[in-house]
């Protein structure tokens, strides 16, 4: 159906369903960059732990 074809209504609700579905994405959007983030950080530290415990020597146990 065209919006010509749709009452003043119809329309004021396909608005107000554009704009929840706007903000479902932001907040979906802002998840993932806290994700990434979270990522980024945990590589991070990973990377730290994985330059102090190449230096270390194991010893075996004989």
């Amino acid at each position: 159906m065209q919006y010509k074809d749709k009452t003043k209504e119809q329309l004021i609700n396909e608005l107000a369903e554009l704009h929840q579905g706007i903000e479902n994405l932001e907040a979906e959007a802002t998840k993932r960059k806290k994700a990434e983030e979270r990522i980024v950080e945990n590589i991070r530290q990973l990377k730290g732990v994985k330059s102090v415990t190449s230096n270390l020597k194991v010893e075996e146990k004989k």
